[in-house]
């Protein structure tokens, strides 16, 4: 499993010719809390911003993350599905986490994915009542992931 934060910030590189294509500023989850790609730093602010859908990724570590070549990197414009998550759906850093009952658990600060399907696979949760104990919750209590909260079983 890999920290998001970790990822953030991740060399991508070409495996075709061992270039490196950009960085990772952003991972992109659907509402099923899986990965569907991974947002590249912008060169410059006038461009147009460029992701890798997460099932052209061929490797990823604590190191770097590896595609077959640069033209697995596409324009956000390009991807109409991926532009219509981005549009329907936020981060997930900083949504509040509620129970099935209703109990206000905390906000997400943190989350770990599998590297391979790039699943979310559990939550790091802030509790500030508790004065910012943090916990962890598994995927697969997931219940629901809306636009500014998530709904886990009691």
């Amino acid at each position: 499993m890999l920290k998001a934060s970790e990822v953030l910030g991740m060399v991508v590189i070409s495996l075709q010719d061992g270039d490196e294509v950009g960085t990772v500023s952003r991972l992109v989850t659907d509402r099923s809390g899986r990965t569907v790609g991974l947002v590249l730093n912008q060169r410059n602010w006038y461009e147009p911003i460029r992701m890798v859908p997460y099932s052209f990724v061929r490797g990823i570590s604590k190191d770097a993350v590896v595609i077959e070549n640069e033209s697995s990197v596409f324009l956000l414009s390009e991807l109409p599905d991926v532009m219509a998550i981005v549009a329907s759906s936020s981060d997930l850093l900083g949504l509040r986490v509620l129970s099935t009952a209703g109990e206000a658990l905390g906000t997400v600060s943190g989350y770990a994915i599998d590297g391979k399907s790039g699943k979310v696979e559990e939550y790091v949760i802030s509790r500030p009542s508790e004065g910012g104990k943090v916990a962890m919750i598994a995927s697969d209590r997931v219940v629901a992931i809306g636009r500014k909260v998530i709904i886990v079983s009691s």
